[in-house]
């Protein structure tokens, strides 16, 4: 199977994603929740993409984060979850894995 460029693959996220960051204590017990919309719209025939993270806490306005890339850097990573060649060829999500490297 041939490997992808991280920019293909990113592109392949485009659109709408709904879900949520969770924080957790030290010990592992869940401390926060905060839905989210995430949205990946490509630009200028896919060579830019405008990223909008729109956070939807319960007990506070929405707020915004936006982000335009047109490369990625070392910390964003995109993995393929394999379980055969028919599934990855049927359009099995891939993995958005953000790593901080300080």
């Amino acid at each position: 199977m041939k490997m992808l460029a991280q920019w293909d693959c990113f592109l392949k996220n485009l659109g709408q994603w709904h879900g949520s960051f969770t924080r957790f204590s030290p010990q592992g017990e869940e401390t926060a929740d905060t839905p989210t919309l995430v949205t990946l719209e490509g630009l200028n025939n896919n060579q830019n993409v405008h990223q909008v993270v729109r956070y939807l806490p319960t007990d506070e306005p929405s707020r915004d984060v936006v982000v335009d890339y047109d490369s990625l850097n070392r910390s964003i990573l995109f993995l393929l979850t394999v379980l055969s060649p028919k599934e990855v060829c049927s359009g099995v999500p891939i993995v958005l894995l953000v790593v901080n490297l300080v």
